[in-house]
């Protein structure tokens, strides 16, 4: 967190309930379900793109999905 690469760092007893609140916004919006599965498949895939292009294609969604839960 202090360098920027995570906005949270929950204690371990709460990483799981954590993580099903954080998939079930994901569940309960199809658009940014669509979202995040179309950028892990650009990642996902043999000869993984390179970090730049990765971090390139992310930042928009990560922008995106955080406006969306400010509302």
């Amino acid at each position: 967190m202090e360098l920027g690469l995570a906005w949270e760092a929950p204690d371990d007893a709460a990483v799981e309930d954590r993580a099903i609140e954080l998939a079930s916004r994901v569940a309960a919006d199809p658009e940014l379900a669509r979202l995040a599965i179309g950028n892990f498949r650009k990642e996902a895939v043999t000869g993984a793109i390179p970090w730049d292009v990765a971090m390139q294609s992310e930042r928009p969604a990560q922008m995106w999905s955080m406006r969306r839960s400010a509302h």
